[in-house]
């Protein structure tokens, strides 16, 4: 995110980072997998390079919502198996709600703020 050009080689990461090889490899494997960080080839070099993703904060944000959802429909599985009015049952009716409630209003709270936001991201170079 720092860098100029906004990409680093591999060998540059690790440098920067202070970090070995195999822990940036597992790094860059999950923040690729996750849609935060993005592989690219430059011209004339055979190295990868990494740069973040267009918009990465939106799209992990974006990312949230299904398992924010999945953890609602979970939790009223559980509620099934608790005696109604218990102290467990409480929590776990309290966990699905601030769940659903997420799931649904996420989405609108980002399309609210991309309709609002003056920023937007340049392309990459």
């Amino acid at each position: 995110m720092l860098a100029d050009p906004p990409y680093l080689s591999t060998a540059q990461l690790c440098e920067r980072c202070g970090a070995s090889k195999g822990h940036l490899s597992t790094t860059l494997k999950l923040l690729t997998t996750s849609g935060l960080v993005e592989r690219f080839g430059v011209p004339g070099s055979r190295l990868d390079h990494y740069r973040m993703a267009p918009d990465a904060f939106v799209r992990s944000i974006r990312r949230s919502i299904e398992p924010l959802a999945r953890l609602a429909e979970q939790a009223d599985r559980a509620l099934a198996s608790l005696p109604p009015g218990s102290p467990a049952a409480w929590q776990v009716t309290r966990m699905r709600d601030i769940n659903r409630f997420l799931a649904e209003r996420v989405p609108e709270l980002i399309t609210e703020f991309e309709s609002s936001t003056t920023t937007r991201h340049p392309a990459h170079r």
